[in-house]
């Protein structure tokens, strides 16, 4: 691994943090094929492995972004979330859970709201939010594609936007944190066309 610090003089703090790894795609890597291996680790646990390493709880996680994409020829997660003051992003072997890059900056935005992602009347987590757009669309269980949970406000009234795609469909949702209540959905075809079979290789398909 190759790591790179800032650290304040004044009192220690850690600005800005980033890791990758070297030379990781070696001779003797597997060659990812068109498919994605069952054996391949899931978004939960990429997401796990990422909050382990910050050393925070899922629970203090709040702007999330899941996406599986391709980089040299493997599968990787990149996932993006803030937590207290600070924003997070990791680049996550699929194949094995090896953490490929990661980066931790303080963020000016997080620090003039004190860090905060739940206002003291919010009622609706981030997880309940999500069983809330998984309810409404009929997707019980199984792994949502492309995840992106944001806490937003409108005119002080807070709410989460979901965006995920499943099945070929992509999903977006604005749920309020009050409440629980469906602001907004939208449905529309998934622009991924593999998506499509990676979900089926899972064996996640809903009828």
């Amino acid at each position: 691994m190759e790591y790179e610090y800032d650290i304040a003089v004044s009192d220690g703090r850690i600005i800005n943090r980033q890791a990758e790894a070297k030379d990781h795609i070696s001779a003797n890597a597997p060659v990812a094929s068109t498919s994605k291996p069952s054996t391949e680790i899931t978004q939960d646990t990429a997401l796990s492995s990422a909050a382990k390493d910050a050393g925070i709880s899922e629970s203090e996680i709040f702007n999330l972004k899941i996406k599986l994409d391709y980089d040299d020829g493997i599968h990787v997660y990149e996932i993006e979330f803030d937590a207290g003051i600070y924003e997070y992003q990791y680049k996550i072997a699929a194949l094995d859970g090896t953490i490929l890059e990661k980066e931790m900056e303080e963020s000016d935005d997080l620090l003039s709201s004190g860090g905060k992602n739940q206002g003291a009347a919010d009622k609706i987590t981030r997880e309940d939010a999500l069983a809330i757009a998984r309810a409404d669309a009929g997707i019980l269980d199984g792994e949502l594609l492309d995840l992106e949970i944001e806490l937003d406000d409108d005119d002080g009234i807070r709410y989460y936007n979901i965006e995920f795609c499943c099945d070929g469909c992509e999903y977006e949702y604005e749920i309020g944190t009050l409440d629980g209540k469906i602001w907004k959905i939208e449905h529309d075809d998934c622009d991924h066309s593999w998506h499509h079979f990676d979900n089926s290789y899972h064996g996640h398909n809903h009828h």
